[in-house]
């Protein structure tokens, strides 16, 4: 579920979204929610998903396109970035800004959950 449960001390649960499954993301409320189902502790301590933005790189981008079959004019139109600075990211002519690795790694998540609803219809 990718959904984590820690007790670092008696009446304390601190429950932690580590992974993403099936493209969902929970809120702190729905982390609460989780917790307070499973423990009845009033100290309850959510910890929502982060991007671990060292891991979206240029090279991961570029295997992302390839998986979904997606080229740079895709990238242009549908997220709004100018041509020139499609070919400089791609080309690793510049790094990737924290804002453009987590417009990236949306992006694709969307095509992976667009892909799976697909697929279940």
């Amino acid at each position: 579920m990718g959904v984590y449960v820690e007790l670092p001390e008696p009446g304390v649960v601190i429950i932690r979204q580590k992974e993403i499954v099936n493209g969902k993301i929970y809120s702190n409320k729905v982390l609460r929610k989780m917790g307070r189902t499973l423990f009845a502790t009033p100290l309850i301590y959510p910890t929502v998903y982060s991007i671990d933005l060292k891991s979206i790189t240029t090279e991961w981008v570029l295997e992302q396109m390839l998986t979904y079959r997606i080229n740079s004019k895709n990238l242009q139109r549908q997220l709004g970035f100018k041509k020139e600075d499609i070919s400089a990211i791609l080309n690793a002519n510049r790094n990737l800004q924290p804002i453009e690795k987590s417009c990236f790694f949306y992006y694709f998540l969307a095509l992976e959950a667009s892909k799976e609803e697909a697929v279940n219809e």
